[in-house]
């Protein structure tokens, strides 16, 4: 069994199978059950974008009550809408939803960084780098589907 700083990783690195399985869909012409890539991509990534916000819902809980627990809670109902206009933006403009909800992972990690003093007093801060990672290569994989379809 893994070790809860060996399973968090893993499960983060993981999570980007679903989006690099987007792209490679999209470079082969594969539309798998009828579905295009670029659907099941932008469906994937609000779906991540609203987990992000519910992690921020609970870690708002968590904290004691302060201006930053407030701005979690809040903070987290806005990118959980963010991710629900990101996916109903998909049948108009597949570029501005792509936009959208990368402005939303962008937003998540800047907010996380301004309130890690809160955030990971009784966390390692390498996970505020793995963070970092994963929005990095999930912004960069948006960017490329963006590309893609242009």
């Amino acid at each position: 069994m893994f070790s809860k700083s060996r399973l968090i990783p893993t499960l983060g690195f993981l999570g980007l199978i679903p989006f690099l399985s987007a792209v490679l869909l999209t470079l082969s012409g594969l539309a798998p059950l009828g579905l295009e890539p670029s659907t099941l991509f932008i469906g994937y990534s609000a779906m991540i974008l609203a987990f992000l916000s519910g992690s921020l819902w609970g870690e708002g809980l968590r904290i004691a009550d302060s201006f930053e627990s407030r701005a979690l809670i809040i903070s987290s109902n806005l990118f959980a809408v963010v991710a629900w206009v990101g996916l109903g933006l998909n049948s108009i403009d597949y570029l501005i939803a792509l936009t959208v909800l990368g402005m939303g992972y962008a937003l998540i990690l800047f907010l996380e960084y301004q309130t890690s003093r809160v955030l990971y007093s009784n966390c390692d801060y390498p996970y505020l780098s793995l963070r970092a990672r994963l929005t990095f290569v999930v912004l960069s994989l948006h960017a490329y589907m963006g590309y893609l379809i242009l």
